[in-house]
């Protein structure tokens, strides 16, 4: 989770985040706004896919296509709630397909620990699932103290509908960063040996890294 952030008596520019706001209900806007972050978060993720797969050059194509197609059909979407549809259509490939972009084997033998078949949050519920959720919180802190720090609200977003304590346009903004930031790291960190099997901890229904491999992604 990211908690918080310290900062001064705030950015002066007052007509910027009205600017803001105004732009936030005009409904042509935020549509065009929030199709070109979806285009560009599965182009990145199409990218990082095809840069990295692992698996059966049969269902890599497959994938690829699938999010080809995705990419387009964003452009023909007229309302949010298509948007929506698109999008999770495309998060459900890539995610179906992301344990192809993992390498599964070491000397030491097979790596069942980050085996992954679904995205889960709150709580996560396995190491790789754990990895991405952390990443995404590191790039929500980045993304929220980057608005703040040039005048923007970033409580008020274009796509991500506010809510209280949801950074909006933090998370409109994280969207086409994800593959490329956070996923590509996960990616790194798991082929390299950089974090284990026996860096995280099980607790209820929910996986969380230990404190050293935290250390360890925040470097890589």
């Amino acid at each position: 989770w990211f908690l918080g952030h310290t900062h001064g008596t705030g950015h002066r520019n007052v007509e910027l985040r009205t600017a803001q706001y105004r732009a936030s209900f005009d409904e042509i806007f935020c549509l065009s706004f929030a199709k070109s972050l979806v285009a560009a978060k599965i182009r990145n993720a199409r990218t990082l896919m095809r840069r990295n797969w692992r698996g059966e050059e049969e269902a890599r194509g497959a994938a690829l296509e699938a999010l080809k197609r995705a990419i387009a059909r964003v452009d023909r979407v007229r309302t949010m709630s298509e948007l929506l549809g698109v999008e999770g259509d495309a998060a459900a490939i890539y995610f179906r397909n992301f344990t192809a972009l993992l390498k599964m084997e070491t000397e030491a033998g097979h790596l069942p620990a980050f085996q992954f078949e679904r995205r889960t949050r709150r709580p996560p519920a396995d190491p790789v699932n754990a990895l991405l959720s952390f990443g995404y919180a590191m790039l929500t802190r980045s993304l929220t103290v980057t608005l703040s720090g040039v005048g923007l609200d970033p409580y008020r977003g274009f796509y991500h509908r506010p809510r209280y304590g949801r950074p909006a346009l933090a998370l409109d903004l994280m969207e086409p960063f994800r593959a490329i930031v956070a996923d590509s790291v996960v990616i790194q960190v798991v082929n390299n040996g950089e974090v284990g099997p026996d860096d995280f901890i099980f607790s209820g229904l929910g996986c969380a890294l230990k404190a050293s491999a935290r250390k360890r992604f925040i470097a890589a």
